[in-house]
């Protein structure tokens, strides 16, 4: 059911319900792989390995979205637009089975990915303080310290929100339209918070919408 009182299509809400669940576990992985892959920048390992390694993760992060999608595409599997106002997964013990699991595995990965996070940004310090000659700008510490606290904690109190309501609404429908509006600035959170710490990315930005100014020289010749 939409705002204009029109049912989503069967064969239109399961391929949406398929999507929806499959590529929010890809988002989830494929951000596990990312903070792995900027902890194995200041690894000793070896820089080959290091993308063996990467290559691999992504593979697996692959292979597990279709897993996903082929599990939620099963007959009495996937997501329904059911309740009018939010996706939320069918009926069924095979189905309560997947709430269950994903209403861990989701704040357990987002808080990995702090942690790693966090390890990096300790990295980062040690090469500071060291005497290898490294020269790291303790902005850019903070700056990755701030964007993935920022979006650990929206997106923890989402995934909490989402499974086990701890904050109470006199009217389900309250809540089903304050998940949505959060799911869908979710879409954006990490690019938000990275445009708003990061001036170079700021500036890039004004010079591709505005134009970059170039200078010219005039020279007279007398």
């Amino acid at each position: 059911m939409t705002i204009c009182q029109s049912s989503l299509d069967y064969r239109l809400e399961r391929v949406l319900g398929v999507l929806i669940q499959s590529t929010w576990f890809l988002y989830l992985s494929l951000s596990l792989v990312l903070a792995v892959d900027r902890l194995l920048i200041f690894s000793p390992i070896n820089q080959a390995l290091n993308t063996y390694i990467i290559v691999f993760l992504l593979i697996l992060s692959w292979l597990f979205f279709a897993l996903v999608t082929v599990v939620e595409s099963l007959p009495g599997f996937g997501l329904t637009y059911a309740t009018f106002l939010v996706w939320q997964h069918k009926k069924g013990s095979g189905p309560l089975v997947l709430f269950e699991v994903e209403s861990y595995v989701d704040p357990c990965t987002l808080i990995v990915i702090l942690a790693i996070y966090l390890l990096v940004v300790g990295r980062l310090i040690m090469i500071k303080l060291s005497s290898t000659g490294y020269s790291v700008s303790l902005k850019l510490e903070l700056r990755i310290l701030l964007s993935a606290v920022i979006s650990f904690i929206y997106e923890f109190f989402l995934v909490t929100l989402n499974f086990w309501n701890p904050i109470h609404f006199e009217d389900s429908k309250y809540l089903y339209i304050c998940l949505n509006i959060m799911w869908m600035i979710d879409s954006g959170i990490f690019a938000m918070v990275t445009f708003m710490v990061n001036g170079s990315v700021r500036k890039k930005l004004r010079e591709i919408l505005c134009g970059k100014k170039h200078k010219v020289m005039v020279l007279y010749v007398t």
